[in-house]
């Protein structure tokens, strides 16, 4: 009697279980057809209320299906406000150089640090820079109130 290649039984086990439909559920996370769109999604194929990239999280909770109450600020205005950003500007600094670098990762810890606060008094669960919900619902934006402790720090 001649054996099967040891694959081939795999094979037919994961075609049966895919005629049966139950692999349907588990087709985004496993590399199906919509898996690179549940990837840029951040949606674990769970069908969360947020659309948002994972590395726009400035603090707090930085997991889709977790958000109750997430906030959003500007980020690019914040940074341009702090002293940071004023020196760079002043002294023409490129970025990418090690003064740049230096001021930017300073102004950025100014930023999330004032977020953190921000988010903490405001009761959300997170603060982001780029954050939608899907149906639409409005989103709180802290970027004034964090505009503030920056100018008051």
């Amino acid at each position: 009697m001649k054996r099967l290649p040891p694959s081939l039984p795999a094979l037919a086990a994961g075609l049966l279980v895919i005629a049966s439909g139950a692999a349907s559920a588990a087709a985004p996370a496993s590399g199906g057809p919509h898996a690179e769109l549940a990837a840029q999604l951040d949606d674990d194929g769970r069908g969360t209320d947020w659309v948002l990239d994972s590395n726009d999280s400035l603090c707090g909770l930085s997991e889709a299906r977790q958000l109750s109450s997430p906030a959003k600020v500007d980020y690019p205005a914040l940074l341009s406000c702090t002293d940071e950003y004023e020196t760079i500007r002043k002294e023409k600094l490129d970025p990418g150089t090690a003064r740049w670098i230096e001021l930017h990762n300073a102004a950025h810890s100014k930023v999330v640090a004032a977020c953190s606060q921000a988010m903490t008094d405001g009761g959300h669960c997170s603060v982001w820079k780029k954050i939608r919900h899907r149906r639409g619902n409005p989103i709180t934006d802290l970027t004034a109130t964090v505009r503030a402790s920056l100018k008051g720090s």
